[in-house]
């Protein structure tokens, strides 16, 4: 059983998730931190060691976002969602970030139960907050190309269709992630009972027919 959180970048997910994680005990896995450790595995192999631990800037971003679309290209969109769940029960899991269908098609052949939740943020805002994520790590010019080719990317793999996946969508725009998180904890174990009821009336079912 598992909380899959689902949206555009700065729409909140990695800020919500930990919430999430830290009410429910629930192992949280994030497939943006997952990309970045395929990256600097890559990197260790293939680069100049003094690109190792190098300060995060608009440079590595942009060789890393290069390196995920040849990724993706050559196992599958999936491939950073498969990596996760092989590495967990996946029982009690939060997974952020599931940008395609072919994530969420990999999400629901291993994890009971998964209940998805979109995020969704005025456009405005969501630049907002990117910038002032990135603004540490390069300039504001390099962090809006860096967020455009973000969004081309997110566009390519499919989010509408993704959100349309969605158990719950909630706006972030205003409301506060503690908020958030009890509307989703709320609406997930009402989905998880109801789940768990269509279960039993199903083996009881097939138990009769036997």
């Amino acid at each position: 059983m598992g909380i899959i959180i689902m949206g555009e970048t700065g729409s909140g997910k990695s800020t919500l998730g930990k919430m999430l994680a830290s009410r429910t005990g629930f192992e949280l896995y994030e497939i943006g931190h997952e990309v970045k450790k395929v990256f600097l595995e890559r990197v260790k192999i293939e680069f100049d060691s003094s690109l190792i631990g190098c300060d995060k800037d608009y440079l590595t971003t942009n060789q890393r976002l290069k390196y995920t679309d040849d990724i993706v290209e050559k196992y599958g969109n999936d491939y950073y969602v498969r990596r996760i769940l092989e590495k967990h029960s996946n029982e009690n899991i939060i997974v952020v970030g599931v940008r395609s269908m072919a994530e969420i098609n990999a999400v629901k052949n291993k994890i009971r139960f998964p209940f998805f939740v979109g995020l969704t943020c005025a456009e405005e805002e969501i630049l907002r907050r990117f910038i002032n994520r990135e603004s540490e790590f390069m300039s504001l010019d390099e962090a809006k190309k860096v967020f455009n080719e973000r969004k081309m990317r997110e566009e390519k793999w499919g989010m509408e269709d993704v959100l349309s996946q969605a158990n719950l969508i909630l706006q972030t725009d205003y409301e506060k992630p503690f908020e958030l998180s009890t509307a989703i904890m709320e609406k997930y174990n009402e989905f998880v009972r109801q789940q768990m009821e269509l279960e039993s009336k199903k083996i009881v079912h097939e138990d009769l027919l036997r």
